[in-house]
């Protein structure tokens, strides 16, 4: 501890602390392009106080490798700037995602009021619960398992497990041309119904709990689906979740009064 103070009363000498700026703010280097001064120069020591490798290596924070480590900062983005790669569109667009995320988090208390979730009543949170009822509504989930087979076979297949010939997990095993839901001995999961693929969402629909379906072609492929199970839709009680309906609520005034924020930037 003793010698990280050390270090850091060094670099106040050599760079100027920030209780001193009505002193003047000194250029230590200058280079084509531009200059580094005790303030800049400050600013980089905190940051690479904050990075892990540099905690591990105090001399890293040593006044002398501080600058030098800012000068060789500096001088990359020359280098780049020479060769105009700051112009490639590419560039240009990481460099202004990593710009436009600071300036958010610097700026994000001016531009938008901050919200509280507690500043909601329960009729305010009630009101917005029902009319987004959807949102506190578990869907109907549907287990299934299909069998992927040759358009030629499937009506066979079909009828050796309709008959009981062969049951569904051996049709899979047996018949099926898709290794992955073969691997799973058919099954593709539990979901809700607008999860599944579009075009098998009315073969799954119309299945009634371990019904089979009849061949059906779908995206130029055949497939036999089977339910193995179903949960109805359930309704989440108000009085159950206030909490989470107030935070819902905060957030979807935070995002509205963003929007408002962005227009009027824009307009700006």
């Amino acid at each position: 501890m003793k010698k990280i103070a050390v270090l850091i009363f060094g670099l106040s000498l050599i760079l100027g602390c920030a209780d001193k700026q009505q002193q003047g703010n000194e250029v230590v280097v200058s280079y084509k392009g531009g200059v580094l001064t005790k303030l800049d120069l400050l600013a980089h020591y905190k940051l690479l106080k904050r990075d892990p490798q540099t905690r591990r290596n105090p001399k890293l924070l040593e006044p002398e490798e501080v600058i030098k480590h800012a000068i060789n900062m500096e001088m990359i983005i020359q280098a780049g700037l020479k060769r105009k790669i700051h112009q490639d569109p590419y560039v240009r667009q990481e460099l202004h995602k990593k710009m436009s995320d600071l300036f958010l988090k610097l700026l994000k208390n001016e531009l938008v009021a901050q919200i509280d979730s507690k500043d909601y009543n329960d009729v305010q949170a009630e009101t917005f619960y029902k009319d987004n009822i959807n949102l506190y509504t578990t869907p109907e989930l549907y287990s299934v398992s299909m069998i992927k087979v040759d358009a030629e076979q499937s009506e066979g297949i079909y009828r050796k497990i309709k008959t009981a010939e062969i049951d569904f997990e051996t049709a899979v095993v047996t018949y099926s041309v898709d290794e992955k839901s073969k691997g799973n001995k058919g099954s593709i999961g539990t979901r809700s119904l607008n999860k599944f693929k579009p075009s098998w969402r009315d073969a799954i629909s119309e299945l009634k709990l371990g019904e089979v379906s009849e061949p059906t072609t779908l995206d130029g492929e055949s497939y036999i689906f089977l339910l193995t199970g179903k949960t109805e839709a359930k309704q989440k009680q108000f009085d159950d979740i206030k909490a989470k309906v107030r935070n819902d609520l905060m957030y979807n005034d935070y995002r509205k009064e963003w929007e408002k924020t962005y227009n009027n930037l824009r307009q700006e």
